[in-house]
């Protein structure tokens, strides 16, 4: 049974009118989901960040294996034409 149902239970058992009860079990959803979200805000900023430095990283990668592969066929090109 989830915490939520357990809740409401425990309200009804305490008198508490079934709309209260449900009024506040949704407040109390609403209010943990902020906090959540609140918690999470600087692990989501870290991961964009990392994210933004991979992407650069990635395209510093591309262009270092395109001038090596470049230059590779230079020196073989050249090699060939003295040869």
């Amino acid at each position: 049974m989830g915490i939520q149902i357990r809740l409401f239970a425990a309200l009804r058992r305490a008198k508490i009118p079934a709309d209260d009860a449900e009024a506040v079990v949704t407040e109390l959803e609403g209010h943990i989901a902020m906090k959540i979200s609140e918690a999470n805000a600087p692990l989501i900023e870290r991961i964009n960040a990392l994210e933004s430095k991979l992407t650069s990283e990635a395209s510093s990668i591309r262009w270092t294996v395109s001038i090596a592969l470049i230059v590779g066929s230079l020196v073989v090109a050249i090699s060939n034409a003295l040869n």
